[in-house]
């Protein structure tokens, strides 16, 4: 279903202040003075209720115009499937909720008129449920109902059309959860939907996939996604940060749409280990997850350094460790920590020293046992626990310019 906030200037959708609904049945639209077919194409018949009048009848010419050709992109983003049970019915109503369907496969879909002047708006709602049909149809993970196929059912109708579905700042607002690792299991939670709207343009216009290689690549999750597209696991973190580096956590946003891609972030490379339970020293670089998630193993130690020498510029870092306490700092390249002991690393914290350090900042957070991904900390705040016997399975660490 597709729930709008209307904003004409704009014509951004957002499910969180929206009411629900399932789709009506035929009897609702008879008690409202009935319908009337507007016209018919090969995969489409537009009907409008008779209580629109005419702006009905306009509503579907706009929809009737476009709706091939709007059909047309959409098969190319799904590799030209044609799903069962066409032609679509398409029955514009009086309201203003949005549109829905009665299950994932229905081809009837139910679209709101609004203000009864907005043809775009309205082919934009006959796409965004149409769409949800092909990823039916397609079975490879995109979910209509779920968080992951309400994301790309936003995206894709808003390419086609050129209107918004935007819900991203509802999640930049937010804790910052992580659904991309999970998908969230509804389609009308406007943080997890926000979530995934921006990780998909994110696929698209920051790491150059096309639209209808990420559609195509569909996962139950969009971490799957992105691996079947050639990834790499634990890719929410690197994500996360590119956002927290050009929009601050606390800070109110407000975008238009829901691709802010593709966006700057300054890097300094760095290289390291981190000493995992079981597994022993992993990788560590820079902008990147090191270390496990969901499989009960704590992280022992780390260490890190700059790949290459900065002039004016060096780094630190404490720990604090199971039956130890805290671990007083230690200079870039030692290693921090323990190897062989069976213990855990609860906390840590790192800081840039040298007459440098002013122009340049260290971002880092932690991915905590019983807690998930913290949110990002810098230039020396503490990153963990303290007293609570909770081990740190993973960080990411990154240095930049400010």
């Amino acid at each position: 279903m597709k729930p709008v906030k209307s904003t004409q200037a704009q014509r951004v959708l957002a499910k969180s202040s929206a009411t629900f609904a399932s789709a009506p049945a035929p009897a609702a639209l008879a008690s409202l003075g009935g319908e009337t077919l507007q016209g018919s194409t090969a995969h489409f018949k537009v009907f409008s209720a008779n209580s629109l009048g005419s702006n009905g009848a306009n509503l579907a010419a706009g929809v009737l115009a476009r709706c091939e050709q709007d059909f047309g992109q959409l098969q190319a983003f799904f590799g030209g499937i044609t799903p069962p049970g066409l032609p679509f019915v398409v029955h514009i109503q009086p309201g203003s909720s949005g549109a829905s369907h009665a299950n994932c496969s229905s081809t009837e879909l139910f679209c709101d008129a609004f203000n009864g002047n907005d043809s775009v708006l309205e082919r934009m709602l006959v796409m965004a449920e149409a769409d949800e049909v092909m990823m039916a149809a397609q079975n490879k993970g995109w979910n209509c109902g779920f968080s992951n196929g309400e994301a790309l059912s936003r995206v894709l109708a808003a390419d086609i059309t050129g209107d918004n579905f935007a819900t991203a700042s509802v999640w930049l607002n937010s804790a910052r959860q992580n659904f991309i690792r999970e998908t969230d299991p509804t389609d009308r939670n406007a943080v997890s939907t926000g979530c995934g709207a921006l990780f998909i343009n994110y696929l698209r216009h920051q790491l150059n996939h096309t639209l209808a290689q990420i559609t195509q690549a569909g996962g139950a999750t969009l971490e799957q996604t992105f691996l079947n597209l050639g990834g790499y696991e634990y890719c929410f973190e690197p994500f996360k940060l590119l956002l927290e580096v050009n929009f601050p956590s606390g800070r109110s946003v407000n975008l238009a749409s829901d691709n802010p891609f593709p966006l700057q972030m300054n890097t300094t490379p760095l290289t390291g280990v981190v000493h995992l339970q079981n597994i022993g020293d992993a990788e560590l670089v820079n902008d990147r997850f090191a270390g496990t998630q969901g499989q009960s193993r704590r992280l022992e130690g780390f260490l890190i350094d700059f790949d290459q020498p900065v002039q004016g510029l060096g780094m630190r870092y404490m720990a604090h460790l199971q039956n130890i306490g805290d671990v007083s700092f230690q200079d870039a390249g030692n290693f921090i920590g323990t190897r062989g002991q069976s213990r855990r690393l609860e906390g840590f914290a790192i800081e840039l020293t040298g007459p440098a350090a002013p122009q340049f900042t260290v971002m880092y957070m932690a991915h905590l046992e019983g807690m998930g991904d913290t949110g990002f900390v810098r230039d020396g705040q503490f990153c963990g626990t303290r007293g609570q016997s909770r081990r740190v399975e993973g960080m990411l660490v990154h240095v930049g310019r400010r």
